[in-house]
């Protein structure tokens, strides 16, 4: 089982398009279902750097807390338009480009706590 996880792992580090020094996040096929929504969880990977080409844009809920992300460029959640949950809390951001989350008509919940803003 500890080698499956592991596989998943580097195939996350793999397909995501996240550039930094460890990642991970969802590929198409490794989403958790949770009643309807496609949950993926990016979170404690040491991310320091966000591109989310190649993510599907069917997620709902995206949790990329406790890693090491220090800004976000507009237009880097452009194609998450379903996004209802973003969790950025316990990172390093400092920066946060004006109309970042413009596009995100349906975000009910962002956390942006514990972080340098």
């Amino acid at each position: 089982m500890a080698e499956c996880k592991t596989l998943m792992v580097l195939q996350l580090f793999l397909i995501l398009g996240i550039v930094l020094s460890s990642t991970g996040a969802c590929p198409y096929h490794m989403y958790t279902r949770y009643d309807g929504l496609q949950y993926c969880n990016g979170t404690s990977l040491g991310i320091t750097s966000l591109n989310t080409t190649g993510l599907d844009p069917r997620i709902n809920v995206l949790n990329l807390a406790f890693n090491q992300l220090q800004n976000l460029s507009y237009g880097i959640f452009d194609d998450l338009t379903n996004l209802t949950e973003l969790f950025l809390n316990n990172n390093q951001l400092h920066v946060v480009s004006l109309g970042v989350f413009t596009n995100l008509r349906r975000l009910t919940s962002l956390y942006l706590h514990n972080n340098q803003l």
